[in-house]
């Protein structure tokens, strides 16, 4: 059991990627982002944890050092020309890997360019992103904007999510920080505390329909 959220728009890449940033950043998608022996750039189509041992369990449930968490779903489109949601379901932390992307692969000076890994060689490193998607988180309706000005992203609430029960405490809140290797991205309900409902007060001839309404 998860949680789903669903994404509507783009975030544009100028210049577009190339063939090998491409297939690198779906093949990025298609593998879970758990420990890898070659580092957390890794994206070896096979499992890298096949054994039953602890340790290999451990491996396995264990996230890539610096990586939000288990599956990234951001793709570049078939032309190359911007990043969307692949649409599969329960993605979780969709701002902090926005960010991660920009920041290891895409943008000017990205962290991976200084890692010699030959995976890279053909990478640009010259891209800059700007664009917006909507979210809408399905467990609570919470609706929000991913906004990428000049590579930062920053996420704006446009309804807040609806309180959730104590023993239910969702995901909200997991995109305000990158989760890192030793930070795991569940959290104890004795911790929840439900965010502040925002009423939005009725116009002026809404609220006089309601009144006739019940008279």
């Amino acid at each position: 059991m998860g949680v789903n959220t669903d994404y509507l728009g783009h975030v544009e890449i100028v210049p577009s990627v190339n063939q090998a940033e491409y297939d690198y950043l779906h093949a990025f998608a298609r593998s879970r982002r758990s420990y890898r022996p070659g580092g957390p750039y890794a994206v070896s189509p096979e499992d890298p944890h096949t054994g039953s041992s602890n340790r290999e369990v451990e491996l396995y449930n264990q996230i890539a050092d610096g990586q939000p968490g288990y599956w990234c779903q951001w793709v570049p489109c078939p032309h190359g020309c911007c990043l969307v949601w692949n649409g599969h379901e329960k993605f979780y932390a969709g701002q902090a890997w926005l960010q991660y992307l920009i920041d290891h692969f895409l943008r000017r000076g990205a962290l991976a360019q200084t890692s010699r890994d030959p995976q890279f060689s053909e990478f640009s490193f010259d891209h800059e992103m700007n664009g917006v998607i909507v979210g809408e988180q399905q467990d609570n309706r919470e609706l929000f904007v991913l906004r990428v000005e000049q590579d930062e992203v920053t996420k704006q609430v446009l309804r807040r999510g609806d309180p959730a029960l104590p023993w239910e405490p969702g995901y909200r809140g997991l995109d305000d920080r990158p989760w890192l290797a030793s930070e795991r991205p569940w959290r104890s309900s004795l911790d929840f505390r439900p965010p502040e409902f925002e009423q939005i007060p009725l116009p002026q001839s809404t609220r006089q329909r309601r009144k006739r309404t019940k008279a």
